[in-house]
């Protein structure tokens, strides 16, 4: 879960004229055990806090998603079952 959000954040921060101009390019994220990644109850929603390098400074950045398709459970889904992540917000 972890990874595809990083993913996501890095996609859409290197998009942003916003986050380019403030963090530059490229972007890295900072390291993994910095991070924190929450589920709702039901698991649809997923919520990471992580840190974005760049060559001119770094920020935390939250982004949500919320997951559609796979498996239900969140072990099955990150075990065997990829759905599809769709971001909700990216702050």
């Amino acid at each position: 879960m972890y990874r595809t959000l990083l993913r996501l954040a890095l996609e859409n921060a290197e998009t942003h004229p916003l986050m380019i101009h403030e963090l530059g390019l490229p972007l890295t994220s900072g390291p993994w055990y910095n991070a924190s990644v929450d589920l709702t109850h039901a698991g649809h929603i997923a919520s990471c806090k992580l840190t974005l390098i760049g060559r001119n400074s770094s920020s935390d950045v939250l982004i949500r998603a919320v997951r559609r398709g796979g498996q239900r459970s969140t072990l099955l889904y990150n075990l065997i079952g990829r759905g599809h992540l769709s971001l909700l917000l990216n702050e």
